[in-house]
């Protein structure tokens, strides 16, 4: 939520929605939020108490932090517009003119084509390059981000695994503790199909 939205009497303008790119964009570059309360009354006393967005050090470009800084200015009239934003030189330099692929051009170029020649599907961000985001580079994204987060959730499969086998483990005990020989190895034998024979060797250890 941008910081007008937790004003007592908020006026709410499309300027939000502006906020809301600003937050987008940081997350996707950072792979983090610059306000992550779980609680909507905690984020807003987080945002009071922050004034502004930080730079974060993940951000080296100082054209990247200018924009995205008018983004996520606290004050909504000072906020830029849409129009604004696609005109800052984050998008406009020639820098930035500099990075458009052919094959961005040649997919604008076809939409220009395919409008001349009666489709009226095609709108004025078809034709322009720096609209288009090239398939391969959405795949390389997901790509990317699979990858960084695959250790992550390697983690918490091993993590669920261990936590699963070591409740086996404790039944196991438990029975043994029992001195109910007979039941403790066919549950033994049972666990041990699920994984790789690793609590018979245990209970052999055990008796």
């Amino acid at each position: 939520m941008s910081p007008e939205q937790f004003l007592v009497n908020p006026i709410i303008t499309q300027k939000v929605d502006i906020y809301a790119l600003g937050i987008t964009f940081y997350k996707l570059i950072t792979h983090k939020y610059p306000v992550n309360e779980r609680k909507v009354k905690e984020q807003g006393i987080k945002l009071v108490q922050l004034k502004s967005i930080k730079r974060p050090s993940d951000i080296k470009d100082d054209i990247l932090w200018n924009h995205l800084s008018k983004l996520l200015d606290f004050d909504p009239d000072k906020r830029i517009t849409a129009v604004e934003a696609l005109q800052h030189p984050y998008f406009s330099s020639p820098e930035a003119i500099a990075d458009i692929s052919k094959e961005q051009q040649d997919l604008a170029s076809l939409a220009a084509v395919a409008e001349l020649e009666g489709d009226s599907s095609i709108t004025q961000f078809d034709k322009d390059p720096t609209f288009i985001v090239i398939e391969t580079d959405i795949k390389q994204f997901i790509l990317n981000y699979s990858q960084r987060n695959q250790p992550k959730k390697q983690n918490n499969i091993e993590k669920q695994q261990e936590q699963s086998q070591n409740e086996e483990l404790k039944t196991v005990f438990e029975i043994a503790e029992q001195d109910n020989e007979e039941e403790m190895m066919i549950l033994a034998i049972e666990i041990s199909l699920q994984n790789d024979g690793n609590i018979v060797q245990i209970y052999q250890i055990k008796v």
